[in-house]
């Protein structure tokens, strides 16, 4: 049988993501001081890293209300993975680099937005019987 995650544990990823995120995106913000786009799409990071933070501190509240925030956040946080993606294939000087931190942080974010779904459909289950 497979490792269901908890409610508890998701706290737990959310929280450490946001927290890697925000030290991730910290430096694409010291970049961007000579480069607008990395100090744009720091800063979006930023936002999302905080976010991210945001979600695990709430979670209990927000999976027992089934919220529709938690997920849209990590659609917008997809999006904005991708195209980091996409300017680290674009990137002659950091772009592997990019690449792999943009990958793992999609495969994340998928793997918290599904499950985040799972937990709330379980949530709403339950209150309804």
């Amino acid at each position: 049988m497979a490792m269901r995650e908890t409610v508890g544990s998701m706290r737990a990823y959310f929280v450490v993501s946001g927290i890697l995120g925000a030290l991730m995106n910290a430096g694409l913000i010291a970049l961007g001081r000579a480069n607008l786009v990395a100090l744009s799409l720091g800063m979006i990071g930023m936002v999302s890293a905080i976010a991210f933070v945001y979600m695990g501190v709430r979670l209990p509240a927000l999976v027992a209300a089934s919220s529709a925030i938690a997920p849209r956040i990590l659609v917008v946080t997809g999006v904005y993975l991708f195209l980091l993606l996409l300017v680290g294939l674009d990137s002659a000087s950091h772009g592997a680099g990019l690449v792999v931190k943009s990958v793992i942080g999609l495969l994340i974010t998928w793997y918290l937005w599904r499950n985040f779904r799972r937990l709330a459909t379980e949530a709403a289950t339950r209150a309804a019987a």
